[in-house]
């Protein structure tokens, strides 16, 4: 399911499945799981719920300090994070080398989020 070649993307979406920790506000920091993740920002599918398009939150993973960015479209459980500045290509090479998963287990996003 690698998503790729979609129009107005800055960069290439790499499938993986990594827990997280978003912070959504200096006393409010909740578990998720990222689906995939590219330079520009990351796809969270659990533990999104609450989370509001516009709303400021910092990710923070693969034992890394918190990368800040802006909620951009939520659905259900789903939502999208666009960071504040670009992910370096390499790392992002790196966390989709190390936590990537394979076809056989692959979910769709959508269906996950709506629970079918």
């Amino acid at each position: 399911m690698e998503q790729t070649g979609e129009p107005g993307r800055k960069s290439e979406r790499q499938p993986l499945l990594l827990n997280a920790r978003c912070r959504k506000s200096s006393w409010l920091v909740d578990h998720v799981e990222l689906a995939n993740i590219s330079q520009g920002g990351c796809c969270i599918v659990g533990g999104g719920e609450g989370l509001q398009q516009g709303q400021a939150v910092t990710i923070r993973f693969a034992d890394l300090k918190g990368v800040p960015g802006t909620i951009c479209w939520t659905e259900n459980k789903t939502a999208g994070v666009r960071f504040d500045k670009p992910l370096d290509a390499a790392l992002i090479a790196e966390l989709a080398e190390t936590y990537a998963f394979t076809p056989s287990n692959v979910i769709n996003i959508r269906d996950y989020a709506t629970g079918n």
